[in-house]
């Protein structure tokens, strides 16, 4: 369980870093650690929990975990916002949006 809390306070350390909002790491903590901890609902073995560490001690912007988190944000798996682009990063935010035809736009 030490393992994970350094690996999981490391990952949120550097995507606070990144300008992801912490509400947003807070809303998404479970998937966060399922995408960390977990392969197909199995938790993960120590000895893949000891490179993650040693990986993040060298660099946590490159390592496993943290390219597992981004990758799961690229997907839209995982919702952010992102200061930098001032937007949810998610699902809902692509397929939600109404569109309108051209003729109902006013300018």
């Amino acid at each position: 369980m030490e393992k994970q809390l350094l690996i999981e306070k490391t990952i949120e350390k550097e995507l606070l870093h990144d300008e992801y909002k912490r509400d947003r790491i807070y809303a998404n903590r479970y998937e966060i650690r399922e995408c960390l901890f977990y392969k197909e609902g199995v938790p993960l073995k120590e000895k893949t929990l000891d490179l993650y560490l040693k990986e993040i001690q060298r660099n946590p912007s490159h390592s496993i975990p943290y390219r597992k988190i981004q990758k799961e944000i690229k997907d839209l798996n995982l919702f952010f916002l992102n200061s930098s682009f001032g937007r949810e990063l998610s699902l809902e935010t692509i397929s939600l949006v109404p569109t309108l035809p051209h003729s109902a736009i006013s300018v």
